[in-house]
């Protein structure tokens, strides 16, 4: 019969000031008896028998000659303590992650224990300790343009995870140098793109297409929390990379997120970071000003001007017919035109919605 053998992992840290303090228990001793026998004041040893005071080999010795054990015994009881905290405020920061959705996802294994889950957490972030792992969800946050929701908020955790996936998964793709002129030379291209329904035909050329520009495109399903619809970003090695999260499922959303991403890059410096719909308030007038002269440009790229007839249409209630002859000369889907006119007052929410295309996950892929 085999047994089965468990660790045991303690979810605390117990400092070597636990068994000095058993000690003097023991010996009736006070914390100023033990500063005279150590010679090192009262405040230092308060401070040691807090766990403030890190034993140092002189302080082991000191502490063997006095209490009792040997000077290994305390440096090893030391090193235990820093041990537990190092995982302690690893398995915290591991805590805050979509740990579950991450696993769920495929992104990280599932480890039934917590130090083990809180190492792939640290790995996942490619962070040494939880203090690197808090400055680098600080600066997911603080140097971020935020294209503002007032319904949905991101929690800031998670926004940092989904853009370490995000480049992660860029990172995997084969892309040519930066080239602002190349990319607008491809808009046409993109846009054409629109009119095919399947995200397994689809995201895949996007991808070759905006590669030639020097833009890695990746669709990264969001973890709960991360109420975003994309991101534009200069990632690993100073590759350009547009992430999306392909919310709400539907064509007219996701293209218009393309193509206000793409204006992120060739409008506003591709070495910013820019959020679109991540709900924590950022400079108020300066990002509304950025953020619609992407939506500007978003709309015109989708729609062109010589187009003509999306605002003719504003005066009277379009029709189905109306809004397929209008895609049809704009060389888009249906449902952008429908997207942008629901977004311009012209129609409800609730209105044509048939024309748009729906998508769906498939664990970690878009699907129709």
């Amino acid at each position: 019969m085999t047994t089965a053998v468990s660790t045991f992992e303690p979810r605390w840290a117990s400092t070597p000031g636990d068994s000095i303090r058993a000690i003097l228990e023991r010996r009736g001793w006070t914390a100023d008896d033990l500063a005279d026998e150590l010679g090192i004041g009262d405040p230092a040893t308060r401070r040691l028998i807090q766990g403030e005071t890190e034993i140092s080999e002189d302080l082991a010795s000191k502490l063997a000659a006095c209490l009792g054990g040997s000077a290994k015994f305390w440096l090893t009881r030391e090193r235990q303590y820093r041990e537990s905290l190092f995982w302690l405020s690893a398995d915290q920061l591991a805590q805050q992650m979509p740990i579950a959705q991450m696993v769920q996802l495929g992104w990280i294994a599932k480890s039934e224990s917590w130090r083990e889950q809180a190492k792939l957490g640290l790995e996942f972030l490619d962070v040494e300790n939880a203090e690197e792992g808090a400055a680098l969800v600080a600066q997911a946050s603080s140097n971020t343009h935020y294209r503002a929701s007032d319904t949905f908020s991101s929690d800031a955790v998670t926004l940092a995870v989904w853009l370490r996936k995000a480049q992660l998964e860029a990172a995997q793709l084969d892309v040519a140098d930066w080239s602002a002129q190349e990319l607008r030379a491809q808009l046409d291209k993109i846009r054409a793109l629109t009119k095919e329904a399947d995200p397994a035909v689809f995201v895949p050329a996007l991808q070759r297409i905006a590669g030639r520009a020097g833009v890695a495109v990746v669709v990264v399903r969001p973890p709960k929390g991360a109420a975003l619809s994309g991101a534009a970003l200069t990632g690993m090695g100073g590759r350009r990379i547009i992430a999306l999260t392909a919310r709400h499922l539907s064509d007219d959303h996701f293209w218009f997120t393309v193509f206000h991403e793409i204006a992120h890059l060739l409008l506003h410096g591709a070495e910013e970071t820019f959020i679109d719909d991540f709900g924590v308030g950022a400079d108020a007038a300066g990002s509304a000003a950025i953020e619609e002269e992407a939506d500007s440009f978003a709309r015109d790229a989708l729609v062109p001007r010589g187009t003509g007839q999306l605002h003719g249409l504003t005066g009277r209630g379009p029709t189905k017919r109306d809004v397929l002859r209008l895609a049809s000369r704009a060389g888009v889907a249906p449902g952008i035109v429908i997207g942008q006119l629901q977004h311009a007052g012209v129609l409800q929410f609730n209105q044509l919605n048939t024309l748009k295309r729906r998508y769906k996950w498939d664990g970690s892929s878009l699907r129709t």
